[in-house]
């Protein structure tokens, strides 16, 4: 598998792991000190991630397809940039919107480990 095809897939299991609520998935799929920048603007740390999105139950993800994805490798780090589509419900209330996301990855014996994340708005289309 080439390293690109290795990202996308670690990406593509992120999402899986997401809508499953898979936190073990998703903490084997990122690195211990893993950013996140929401829509929003806040900043969280691996275990807020995973306190906000999987544990606390606010958050309940019924699919999350990535789009128009790009991927560029630069030795052991690589950068994915896609869009989004994110259907969920947040505190009851379904919501289906679109993203933007820069995923950032590094290659380490486990394998690619997502280090940062941010998402913003996607411009409509």
């Amino acid at each position: 598998m080439s390293p690109k095809d290795a990202v996308l897939q670690a990406a593509l299991e992120r999402s899986a792991a997401l809508v499953r609520a898979d936190r073990a998935a998703l903490e084997r799929l990122s690195h211990p000190n893993f950013t996140y920048v929401n829509a929003g603007g806040a900043r969280l740390s691996l275990e807020e991630y995973l306190e906000t999105y999987v544990s606390l139950g606010d958050v309940r993800w019924e699919q999350q397809e990535l789009e128009q994805v790009q991927v560029e490798v630069y030795g052991e780090a690589a950068v994915l940039v896609a869009r989004l589509h994110d259907r969920a419900t947040h505190q009851g209330r379904v919501f289906d919107a679109y993203f933007q996301t820069t995923q950032v990855y590094v290659l380490f014996p486990q394998g690619w480990l997502c280090v940062a994340a941010q998402t913003t708005q996607a411009p409509q289309e």
